[in-house]
């Protein structure tokens, strides 16, 4: 995968890894990143071409916090 999308290579990882499934669309300006576990899903927003140098690590945090939110949300 190119540089360019590293963080979504990152967010769809962190998502397989717990689990989630994880898919992804270009529109135009954004990314939008689709995460689902256990019939709840949540999306994830990300720039197409992010200028931190950090945006992979805080991605791959943001798909924690919304697996771990997703799993209590289950009763």
């Amino acid at each position: 995968m190119s540089r360019k999308f590293e963080h979504v290579e990152a967010a769809k990882e962190e998502a397989l890894k717990y689990g989630a499934s994880f898919s992804w669309q270009h529109d135009g300006s954004k990314i939008t990143g689709f995460i689902q576990l256990n019939g709840k899903s949540r999306k994830l927003f990300m720039s197409v071409t992010p200028s931190d140098h950090r945006a992979a690590k805080n991605i791959r945090k943001n798909v924690r916090e919304y697996i771990r939110e997703m799993s209590t949300l289950i009763r």
